[in-house]
């Protein structure tokens, strides 16, 4: 049978499983059931946060915290909420008050707050003068703990040879010294590669890998999230990150001048092409989304030569039809092209073409890259020209603060360029490079699934325009890509017009 006494709820909090000392669970819940006994009052729930920080979170984002509240506020029989002192409940100075506090007595004005951190029986008062310091003083004290985690990790990462900080080491490499070397799961990694370089999903790469009961890095089933996490870390080139994420609460990634980047730091498990190949076709198929895995092999590709709209791919299969009726057709002049009878047409001319011309691709292609350097040499030498003259008017002038910003911005532009130059030439660089063989006279689209065979086609075709002649025959104009870098080509683009 429940006594008469007064029922409370207590919130403790726990910032770090490591943690000790007066912040541990156990030392917080003790001190609650005391005041307890002293306020004559009786526990009903504990409400536990355990390992998170009030500092990264403020009090309404607290699952436990949030749990709390709803049962003060619903529970009429709840009049008493414990905590142990107020660096446990908050550590942004104002977010319980106003999050917490403030709503529950605006819905419950007869529910009283107690700190256990005292021998007092006098109710907890969030404008109480010490209250107010207790807060700012939790604040800060978090503040310094933050700023010196930063600062040992700038420490690290700007020695003459720059070290990881602390973190666990990423899926494929494992710690050695100072340094981080491949380990048995680094063949994985560039499997991972490979298969998106043919243009499979991050869901079929998954799928795929627990097939064969590869496990993943929390040593369990893979998921698509973390296959584009692995694609997406250039630790895997060799090159250190840091900065990568936003913050504890926001996995977006920050943007460049977040980010510490050292380039040649470890040993690459992939190399820079297929790098790129990978990057561009996840930019594809996230600006257009487009599907490799489509049945329609040339869905995409098609336009009509005569309107310039894109065929569309229909089914007129009745009914339990064993025939198929499955075409392309231009809505506008309304061209029917049976769809099985085209895909065959237009494979087997690509082959014919790279039979005849079996390096063009290539040489066309590296034409390419060597004009992108030179330019971004032209661009660079300009652009640091302007940079001398914009310094020297400055020293000659009075301080002001708009010449300084654009100082500023044409420095960050010439390293944007020179970053976008290194990574063109070490693209040139090697005869034996992935992207060479890939798209080398070895080529053989017979070979492929629709799955690769649809991704080497938007690699190397720009559109397939069909026109009818006089008698009615199809007649396909197939305009080829000049290079299999579609998203470095946009880039480049861009910077001409800069």
């Amino acid at each position: 049978m429940r006594s008469n006494m007064q029922r409370a709820v207590g919130y403790c909090r726990r910032s770090d499983k490591k943690q000790e000392g007066n912040h541990s669970v156990e030392i917080q819940k003790m001190s609650m059931e005391a005041a307890a006994v002293r306020l004559g009052i009786e526990i009903d729930e504990f409400f536990i946060d355990d390992a998170v920080s009030a500092f990264a979170y403020n009090a309404s984002e607290r699952s436990e915290m949030k749990r709390l509240k709803s049962r003060v506020i619903n529970d009429l029989s709840i009049s008493v909420v414990l905590f142990y002192d107020e660096s446990r409940v908050s550590r942004q100075v104002t977010d319980f008050v106003n999050e917490i506090y403030t709503e529950i007595k605006e819905l419950r004005p007869d529910v009283k707050f107690y700190s256990a951190d005292g021998s007092s029986h006098k109710e907890w008062d969030p404008n109480d003068p010490i209250t107010i310091i207790n807060f700012v003083l939790a604040n800060e004290e978090s503040s310094k703990k933050s700023s010196r985690a930063i600062d040992s990790q700038k420490i690290v990462l700007n020695k003459d040879v720059p070290t990881r900080p602390g973190a666990k080491p990423p899926y494929g490499m494992m710690k050695e010294g100072d340094t981080l070397v491949h380990n048995d799961q680094a063949p994985i990694v560039y499997l991972i590669f490979h298969l998106a370089s043919w243009g499979y999903s991050e869901d079929q790469i998954a799928q795929c890998l627990n097939r064969a009961e590869i496990p993943s890095p929390s040593n369990g089933l893979w998921a698509s999230s973390s296959i584009n996490m692995i694609l997406s870390k250039r630790i895997y080139l060799g090159d250190l990150e840091w900065y990568v994420r936003k913050g504890r609460k926001n996995g977006a990634r920050s943007n460049s001048a977040q980010i510490s980047m050292f380039t040649d730091v470890y040993e690459p498990i992939i190399p820079l092409d297929l790098w790129t190949l990978v990057q561009e076709l996840k930019t594809e198929k996230r600006t257009t989304k487009r599907k490799m895995n489509s049945r329609h092999t040339l869905q995409g590709l098609l336009k009509c030569g005569h309107c310039h709209s894109t065929f569309l791919h229909k089914n007129y299969t009745p009914a339990k039809s064993e025939k198929q009726y499955v075409i392309y057709k231009c809505e506008s002049c309304g061209y029917r092209l049976e769809s099985k009878v085209v895909e065959e047409q237009i494979i087997e001319k690509i082959s014919m073409d790279w039979g005849i011309h079996p390096n063009w691709f290539l040489q066309q292609a590296h034409k390419m890259l060597e004009g992108w350097v030179r330019l971004l040499e032209g661009e660079i030498s300009n652009y640091k020209n302007r940079l001398q003259q914009a310094e020297a008017y400055l020293k000659s002038t009075h301080l002001n603060p708009e010449i300084e910003d654009s100082i500023e911005a044409v420095r960050q532009l010439i390293a944007e360029k020179e970053k976008l130059q290194t990574q063109i030439s070490l693209l040139l660089s090697k005869d034996e490079v992935l992207w060479r063989t890939r798209f080398g006279d070895q080529i053989n689209l017979q070979l492929l699934n629709t799955t690769e065979l649809r991704t080497v086609l938007f690699q190397i075709v720009e559109v397939v325009q069909i026109r009818r002649n006089a008698r009615g025959d199809v007649m396909p104009n197939i305009v080829y890509r000049v290079t299999p870098f579609t998203n470095l080509n946009i880039v480049m683009n861009h910077s001409k017009g800069t």
